[in-house]
């Protein structure tokens, strides 16, 4: 196959003026900073039958960032205050403003003074705590927040470096999984026993998780850790094909991302209730809808790097965790299926992402539901955009050095941007700001027409927003069922004319093997390219031409291969004319190819004869 490149910007008509139209959207984030950082929780809980109540302790350690006399975390408004304690003494006031929680302390605390809150607590979640399989899960939508059922400081950019520990009393019926390891499990009395977990790891507050049920415990020794999978009994076998297919995508992430994180750990999965899946660190919720997924299985496991051990800075940004799971989700396709599969996930997600932008025009960055089809679809097209863009090698080495470099941290899309360029040694800002806070896609069209010695090819783009985007566009011709050669090109304005030396081909396509995030208005094939009224023929300065019009009447146009109009005039049926070779300037025409249009569109070869 022949690869024609052209690596220079083509061609400008002209252009839209590009609009903000979502300029005033208000994103729901947490920009406060309460100041102090969170070192470790420690949670113990009990549940009460029929499972949607529940009492609690919760110890918050951290240390003030600044002098400071307030202290302000979050607890759901439903959920009772009995007492609060102060570096372990009882707080004898505090306020409470719908669900954030403020103790003004009696000393003032300096930068780096180390203090801990205690609340105990009780009563039924408004949401967070839900029902399922004779026992209970909690699952929170982030910005449905943990705070409506444990006492926390509720922001996704605020991590506890040091974990989290966490018991857990249930009925002696059931098992009860949660973060990190167990670390005991005691017995009490009335047929209790209470589950200790403890996971030393920086963690956000919406990934942790409780799942209780009367579990088969079904594991896995492999080189990255223990694969546990807690399955419904009963449905073990689709817990052990899971398991087997986790091992395969575990291992395969960590070749091209990092080690798995939480070294030591178990790398958890749990059958339980609800829809979806979540993605809570070390202890994976799957709804029946996904036990037997393996993609949805690929995407949460990608979540362990993506989004766990590496979080979106706030919620506006949550692109970092799910377009990048997304992404990765389709890398685990094409390992675990193959092309065939990959080809299909690729295109479903496009279509859908498409769709969501016709409805929605909502920017990925910013965007007014973090969790909508563009941040998760359109988000791991930007991905595969971007892996085009800077070549496989800089790709796989800027998203490993990006991991590394904010592991255990917070990260922006524009961190992301900085690693790349950085990395790349490319100006990005544009190619991140065009697919990141754009809020539509191009709509392309096709048109192509040709003679003995040349070809040429005519590319259109538009948008919702007026937007022209920046990208490169490859473009088939094909012959006799087979792709023969790809003209790539450059394509940052709204119409394009290439012109080669090429035999006709049988037909001309876009974006052959599926690189584009974009909609097909229009493309042209062998039945439809004579349609578009084009002549191509090559002018020699100084030599004089004839042209004879037979049926046209109407306006006639010459541009040359830079897309700039040179001539415009107008001929009626029977006429001929002379034309000198010059340019509308007066001056003659170079050596060179030309198009020759006319408006309206007639069969080219019933309108001019060139001679």
């Amino acid at each position: 196959m022949n690869f024609l490149t052209i690596a220079f910007s083509l061609f400008i008509l002209s252009a839209f003026p590009e609009e903000d139209k979502f300029s005033d959207i208000n994103i729901y984030t947490w920009t406060e900073s309460f100041g102090f950082d969170v070192l470790k929780y420690e949670l113990d809980l009990f549940f009460y039958e029929p499972f949607d109540t529940l009492s609690g302790k919760c110890m918050m350690f951290s240390s003030a960032l600044g002098q400071m006399n307030i202290v302000k975390y979050h607890l759901g408004s439903d959920m009772k205050i009995d007492s609060i304690l102060f570096n372990g003494a009882k707080a004898q006031v505090f306020e409470r403003t719908l669900d954030t929680v403020t103790l003004r302390t009696e000393v003032l605390l300096d930068s780096g003074d180390f203090f801990s809150v205690t609340t105990f607590y009780h009563g039924k979640p408004s949401s967070g705590l839900y029902t399922a399989f004779g026992g209970f899960f909690t699952d929170v939508q982030t910005l449905q927040a943990s705070k409506q059922w444990w006492p926390c400081v509720d922001f996704c950019g605020e991590k506890s470096d040091s974990g989290i520990d966490i018991s857990v009393t249930v009925p002696r019926s059931l098992y009860a999984v949660s973060n990190g390891n167990l670390h005991s499990i005691d017995t009490l009395e009335n047929n209790k026993l209470r589950f200790n977990w403890k996971h030393p790891y920086p963690i956000s507050t919406y990934l942790v998780a409780v799942l209780c049920s009367d579990y088969a415990i079904l594991e896995k020794d492999i080189w990255a850790g223990n694969l546990i999978y807690y399955a419904i009994k009963g449905n073990e076998n689709t817990a052990l094909t899971m398991l087997d297919s986790s091992e395969i995508i575990v291992s395969f992430f960590e070749s091209i991302i990092a080690p798995y994180p939480f070294a030591g750990e178990k790398i958890g999965q749990c059958q339980s209730g609800g829809r979806g899946a979540m993605e809570n660190q070390t202890c994976i919720r799957y709804s029946p809808g996904s036990w037997a997924a393996t993609l949805v299985h690929a995407h949460e496991l990608a979540h362990t790097w993506w989004g766990n051990a590496v979080t979106c800075s706030d919620y506006s940004e949550m692109f970092i965790n799910e377009g990048t799971a997304s992404y990765y989700e389709l890398l685990a396709a094409l390992e675990l299926r193959g092309d065939s599969m990959f080809k299909e996930r690729l295109l479903y997600i496009r279509e859908r992402a498409l769709k969501w932008d016709d409805d929605h025009h909502w920017p990925i960055i910013g965007s007014p539901d973090p969790f909508g089809s563009n941040v998760y679809w359109k988000g791991a097209w930007f991905y595969r955009m971007l892996r085009e863009l800077t070549g496989d090698s800089l790709f796989f080495l800027s998203m490993k050095n990006f991991y590394s470099e904010f592991l255990w941290k917070n990260a922006s899309s524009e961190d992301l941007l900085n690693t790349f360029e950085t990395n790349c040694a490319m100006e990005l800002s544009y190619f991140f700001e065009q697919w990141l806070k754009g809020v539509d896609y191009p709509n392309l069209s096709l048109n192509w027409c040709g003679n003995s010695e040349s070809l040429c090819v005519i590319i259109s783009q538009n948008s919702w927003s007026g937007r022209i985007y920046s990208f490169p566009l490859e473009i088939a011709l094909w012959k006799e069922g087979r792709v023969d050669s790809i003209l790539v090109l450059w394509m940052d304005i709204d119409s394009v004319y290439v012109i080669i030396h090429h035999d006709i081909p049988d037909s001309v396509t876009l974006d052959p093997d599926d690189k584009l995030f974009y909609r097909k208005t229009k493309e042209a094939s062998e039945e439809t390219a004579e349609n578009y009224t084009a002549l191509i023929f090559r002018v020699i300065t100084g030599k004089s031409f004839i042209l004879e019009s037979k049926f046209f009447d109407g306006s006639v146009f010459l541009f040359d291969v830079a897309g700039r109009k040179v001539l415009e005039f107008n001929i009626h049926p029977g006429e001929i004319l002379l034309w000198e070779g010059l340019s509308s300037s007066g001056a003659y025409l170079p050596n060179g190819i030309y198009l020759l249009r006319s408006d309206p569109h007639y069969l080219v070869e019933s309108i001019f004869v060139i001679k």
